[in-house]
């Protein structure tokens, strides 16, 4: 299935499309009111990247009660990985997640520290959309979504990223959270 997405964004950073189907997106958005970057991105049933391949197999080797945010993320398992992770928290029932934790290398992708911010203020109306409609596939399903993204200017590629998206458990099993992890291509 193939499926096109375009949206104007007037904003420094890009916004990475949240999907919760196979297929093919574009999105394109003004950087600096200058330059059109767009994000074509697709779903991949395997990561491709070494460190979303390791992030994956973490995940896959879970404890029968899930990935625990706080016992199990973070951790020293994988601490390698941590500078690449953004863990997500609800917030009114669903409608809106809290970055709880963001790593270091994040920066690249939003050219500002996340930690705290809503998802509503990370991305435009239509992409938060997608991205809540993918978050909450991801915790019904308790089933990873991995996305392969390319942010072009025209010809040029700027960033060629996967992301990865898992299931959490919440501290003290309280409700689902979501960790993604974000490995860039050099």
């Amino acid at each position: 299935m193939q499926f096109c997405h375009r949206a104007r964004r007037n904003a420094p950073s890009g916004a990475n499309a949240g999907i919760t189907r196979k297929g093919l997106g574009v999105m394109t958005y003004a950087v600096d009111r200058v330059a059109e970057v767009w994000d074509v991105f697709h779903v991949l049933d395997v990561p491709r990247h070494p460190q979303a391949q390791e992030f994956l197999a973490f995940w896959k080797a879970r404890p029968k009660d899930g990935i625990v945010i706080g016992r199990d993320v973070p951790s020293r398992r994988i601490a390698g990985l941590l500078g690449h992770i953004i863990v997500f928290e609800p917030v009114d029932g669903g409608s809106d997640y809290r970055v709880r934790l963001a790593g270091d290398s994040i920066r690249l992708r939003f050219d500002r520290d996340v930690t705290g911010m809503l998802m509503s203020e990370m991305f435009p109306p239509a992409q938060f959309r997608e991205h809540i409609a993918t978050t909450l596939a991801v915790i019904s399903s308790q089933t990873p979504v991995i996305i392969d993204s390319h942010l072009t200017n025209g010809t040029v590629e700027k960033m060629h990223m996967e992301v990865v998206i898992l299931p959490a458990v919440a501290p003290y099993r309280v409700g689902n959270w979501t960790f993604v992890g974000l490995f860039y291509f050099h």
